[in-house]
């Protein structure tokens, strides 16, 4: 929501060049009170909003990898669908801790340990190679 507010009061006519999409993992019971939340906020900025929501069985593994990677393919297919230039995502610190954790934990060599990168291409291949 920061982002969104961020690129309107940054960019008078973003409104019609934006779409806020936001996708619910459905990993807490009240999730869907965030989805709404956005609509609400992307609908009063007069802004097109799609919301996707994770409903296929959990796949065995780390939970946390394949719900970044059903949200990204959420993204990408919005993007596609917007014919977006771009996707913009906001993270703070803690999100960048996180991943670069994560990475070190995983055995990362030194050019896999890092955080979220600032920028990524929108490939087939990349989306599917590298973690959000």
């Amino acid at each position: 929501m920061a982002l969104l507010h961020l690129l309107l009061a940054g960019y008078p006519l973003a409104q019609t060049h934006l779409m806020v999409a936001h996708f619910d993992h459905t990993l807490r019971t009240d999730s869907h009170l965030d989805a709404t939340f956005v609509h609400m906020q992307a609908q009063q900025a007069g802004v097109t909003c799609q919301i996707g929501k994770w409903e296929t069985a959990r796949p065995k593994g780390n939970l946390q990898e394949q719900a970044r990677k059903a949200r990204w393919d959420f993204l990408t297919d919005c993007a596609r669908n917007f014919q977006a230039i771009a996707i913009l995502t906001g993270h703070h610190l803690d999100d960048q801790a996180e991943t670069f954790l994560e990475r070190l934990l995983r055995g990362s060599g030194v050019t896999g340990l890092a955080a979220i990168r600032p920028v990524r291409n929108l490939t087939k291949d990349d989306e599917r190679t590298s973690s959000p």
